[in-house]
C-alpha cells in the first residue's frame, strides 16, 4: 500500500521459511514480526533488528518464528514520523550527527532526535498512507538515503511520548487538536 501511494520501499518478505529467494552474499535486515521480549535470568531482553547476510538466513531455522526480512539500505538516517490526522511530526535519529548503522534503539542514550520538515510529497504520502489504512494515528519509520525516503513500516500504536522531551515535540497537542476536531 505504501508503494502504491508513492513511498518507495525496500524489498520486503514476511516468512517463517528459509526457502526464500535471496542473495546469500547480500546484507539484509531481519526483525521479529512483533515485539519479541525474552527473559534472561531476572531481566527482560528485547530482540532488535539485526543486519545479517543472506547465507545466514538460508542456514537458519525460521520455521520456529516468523520474521520480516528487508533489503539493507546504507548509508541511512532513520526517520520517525508521527501522523495524527493531517498533522505530521518528523525527527531524524542521529548519533554524533550521523545516521546509525543497524538498529538505533541499541544506542538509545547516545542518540539525538532532531525535528525537521519532511519534503511536502513525503509528508503528504505519510498522511495518505495512514488514511488509506483507516487510521487516525500512525508511527511511521522511514529511512533517508542519498536524498530518497524509503518506507520501512507503520505502527498504529506507535510510541510517541519519548519524543516530547527528547525532541521537544508537543505531539500531545496534536492528539488533543484531533480529538477536538481540529486538523482532522
Amino acid at each position: 500500500m505504501a508503494k502504491n501511494i508513492g513511498l518507495p520501499c525496500p524489498n520486503t518478505i514476511v516468512t517463517n521459511s528459509n526457502n526464500v529467494e535471496i542473495d546469500e552474499k547480500k546484507d539484509y535486515i531481519v526483525k521479529s514480526l512483533d515485539s519479541a521480549v525474552l527473559r534472561l535470568e531476572d531481566k527482560e531482553a528485547f530482540v532488535y533488528s539485526n543486519r545479517v547476510k543472506g547465507g545466514e538466513i538460508k542456514n537458519s531455522h525460521l520455521n520456529l518464528a516468523p520474521i520480516i526480512l528487508q533489503d539493507y539500505i546504507s548509508p541511512k538516517i532513520d526517520i520517525r514520523v508521527t501522523v495524527i490526522g493531517h498533522t505530521v511530526y518528523a525527527v531524524r535519529i542521529l548519533k554524533e550527527g550521523k545516521g546509525v548503522e543497524g538498529d538505533w534503539r541499541t544506542y538509545k542514550s547516545d542518540i539525538d532526535f532532531i525535528p525537521f520538515l519532511l519534503p511536502d510529497n513525503v509528508s503528504g504520502n505519510c498522511v495518505s498512507l495512514v488514511k488509506a489504512l483507516g487510521l487516525s494515528f500512525g508511527g511511521i519509520d522511514l529511512i533517508e538515503s542519498d536524498g530518497n525516503f524509503f518506507f520501512i513500516e507503520v505502527n498504529p500504536t506507535g510510541e510517541w511520548a519519548w519524543l516530547v522531551n527528547a525532541a521537544n515535540l508537543k505531539i500531545f497537542n496534536g492528539i488533543c487538536d484531533y480529538l477536538e476536531g481540529i486538523n482532522v
